[in-house]
């Protein structure tokens, strides 16, 4: 009666009177471990799942697992001295598996070979080589353009660069639970250029809600025309417990194949640089480099990510031989506009600004690393870059759009220090032992976790393979195109952009 008569008062209960709420769990037929391994795995899933017990067969994630629990295993398995990585759950998700796994590791079981035998396609890349660069021209206008992915941080900036030089657009743009495929793009138009850009969208895109995968695409298509397909769709994270990077960043550029063939027209494949893959023991030497007519050189390619945009690349080739008109632009570290330094808006899920983040928690960096080199590819040059390789000639179908001035990792760490941070260069020693103390740290572990994201547990030396890009720089230059210096304004106006975001002060990944 209290409340309905709206004169219940929580203020005046006594909540320490109440009972203790009893939890009950479901009642489950367990396989329960068996082994001393199985035992310690299921203690680390329980731990970081915060439950009772797990079964050997049952799913890290079926349980309730996500990223941040996969990182609190990956973590526990350092203190537990297991060889256990973060992407080694993602791959092995129940006890068992991993138990598998780790014996694998440890040379108790044979271990699989894990770089694919592809043939590299080497007709269809001949030509992306220095003696063809006199070649290169815009010689073939983009027509009007499907876009996909035009709502991420690269597919918007090609679609703003799009409108500037006034070529029509069909943007592919799924809605949301609560905006329709129009309002969602406008929203970010809104929100990357302070404009919805109504005129200009009105006049010159025409928005399609649609998906990559959708089997019924080229029905949905009906009556649309179109001269170029730039596909900016893909899933970018590298760990899933699910099949989604494969059937995005696979399954859909394999459905925009069948719909370029039977359009006849030009398909544009926005890849990585990543697919250069891993130099396992020093299986290449350190100078080892891939160019723009490579694919595959015997790279370890076994990161979910690298390995969907490499079979990509190579669905590409074979329909190229087949006479598909096609590029593969493989673009590097995308981040915050020349311009004015704005990051993409999920900002989380680049694992570079991740890793910045950990650093300013630990307040320190190893000295060792100050000398690595990245690349900092500004997101509105690359967008142009992009639309300027889009119209080579035909027989040019790689290449690689990354900023050719590259950064030491020590010259954004005094950008950051000089924006405010105090970030110490330290021994490596010393760097360790903080990062192992920050991961004991229940409230600020996570903050951490991406700088052990990518540890590997099969005890061997593991190097990202860097690319040439000559060729490109070269192309670009003809075109009438160079990529800006990055200077320390730049850097400052990138980590300034993030702090706006509150990026650095909040305790999350």
């Amino acid at each position: 009666k209290a409340m309905q008569e709206g004169d219940w008062d929580l203020s005046k209960i006594d909540k320490k009177a109440l009972p203790e709420p009893e939890i009950r769990e479901e009642k489950r037929d367990l396989r329960l471990p068996q082994t001393e391994l199985e035992k310690k795995i299921a203690a680390l899933f329980a731990k970081a799942l915060g439950i009772k017990e797990v079964g050997v067969d049952e799913n890290f994630f079926d349980r309730g697992g996500t990223s941040l629990s996969v990182s609190k295993v990956a973590m526990l398995a350092v203190g537990a001295g297991l060889p256990i990585a973060y992407g080694d759950v993602f791959d092995n998700p129940t006890v068992e598996d991993l138990a598998r796994h780790v014996r694998s590791v440890t040379g108790e079981a044979a271990e699989e070979e894990k770089t694919e035998d592809i043939s590299q396609g080497e007709e269809i890349l001949q030509y992306n080589t220095d003696a063809w660069v006199h070649e290169i021209s815009a010689a073939r206008p983009l027509g009007r353009v499907l876009l996909t992915g035009s709502t991420g941080f690269l597919g918007i900036h090609i679609l703003r660069e799009l409108l500037r030089q006034e070529i029509p657009v069909l943007a592919m743009c799924r809605s949301s639970a609560d905006l329709d495929a129009p309002t969602r793009l406008k929203g970010m138009l809104m929100y990357y250029f302070d404009s919805p850009l109504d005129s200009e969208v009105d006049r010159l895109v025409t928005v399609m809600d649609a998906d990559v995968t959708d089997k019924t695409l080229e029905e949905k298509l009906e009556g649309e025309s179109f001269d170029t397909v730039i596909n900016c769709a893909a899933i970018v994270k590298h760990f899933a417990a699910d099949d989604i990077i494969e059937r995005i960043n696979v399954g859909g550029v394999k459905n925009l194949i069948r719909l370029a063939k039977a359009r006849g027209v030009r398909l544009i494949q926005i890849s990585t640089l990543s697919v250069a893959g891993e130099n396992i023991d020093g299986k290449f030497p350190e100078s080892f480099r891939l160019f723009e007519n490579q694919l595959a050189v015997g790279q370890d390619i076994s990161n979910k990510y690298v390995n969907s945009k490499f079979k990509a690349e190579q669905a590409l080739m074979e329909a190229g031989a087949e006479g598909l008109d096609f590029k593969v632009i493989r673009v590097g570290n995308l981040m915050g506009r020349q311009s004015d330094g704005e990051f993409q808006i999920n900002s989380i899920t680049s694992g570079f600004i991740r890793n910045l983040k950990g650093y300013q928690a630990l307040k320190c960096f190893p000295v060792s690393a100050c000398d690595t080199q990245v690349d900092f590819t500004p997101i509105d040059e690359v967008a142009r870059a992009v639309l300027l390789l889009a119209q080579t000639p035909e027989r040019f179908t790689l290449f690689h759009a990354a900023n050719s001035h590259e950064l030491e990792m020590g010259d954004i760490i005094a950008a950051m220090n000089r924006s405010g941070f105090e970030i110490r260069t330290v021994p490596d020693a010393e760097f360790g032992a903080e990062l192992g103390r920050m991961m004991e740290d229940d409230e600020m572990n996570m903050v951490v976790s991406s700088l052990i994201s990518y540890a590997s547990s099969d005890r061997k030396l593991h190097q990202y393979i860097k690319t040439n890009n000559r060729f490109s720089i070269k192309a670009l230059y003809r075109l009438g195109f160079k990529w800006p210096i990055t200077d320390e304004t730049y850097l400052l106006n990138v980590i300034e952009a993030l702090r706006s975001l509150d990026y650095f002060s909040r305790n999350d990944i």
